[in-house]
């Protein structure tokens, strides 16, 4: 019972060190580029696109690696249930039990990250690939 509990507050404070790093570096960035850049709406909105999606990249794959594989044993995703009991799995077969809370935490949490990273990626595509259409034809300095 004792591991479990030291493994969820773990868990949930490696995540939340993770969110507060990735905040930071947004709002870093963010006044970097309002001191030093300064740039059009439409080249704003792609440039906060861009820091957005790597922020959301930055998270999955620490999430992915560094907290579950490395810290927690394996992912929900590799993983199994057997009646109460509840395991991540790793690609090698091996398999760590840990409580229902922090499985289930766990796959939502990944699941989350995931179609928020999708999300990112898909937003940023179309913003480049509009921007692109409605550049031919311009010259250079009507394109800025």
């Amino acid at each position: 019972m004792l591991k479990t509990i030291a493994e969820s507050v773990f868990g949930y404070g490696l995540v939340l060190a993770l969110l507060a790093v990735m905040a930071y570096s947004v709002l870093a960035t963010a006044r970097v580029l309002i001191a030093y850049a300064p740039l059009q709406s439409k080249q704003r909105l792609l440039v906060w696109s861009l820091v957005a999606t790597g922020c959301a990249m930055v998270a999955w794959l620490s999430c992915e690696i560094i907290v579950f594989d490395w810290l927690l044993g394996g992912d929900p995703f590799r993983g199994k249930i057997d009646g109460d009991r509840y395991f991540f799995g790793r690609g090698s077969g091996e398999y760590t039990e840990v409580s229902r809370l922090l499985f289930w935490t766990g796959y939502w949490l990944l699941t989350g990250i995931r179609m928020i990273l999708a999300a990112l990626v898909a937003s940023t595509a179309v913003q480049v690939f509009l921007r692109r259409r409605g550049a031919k034809g311009q010259s250079i300095s009507e394109r800025v």
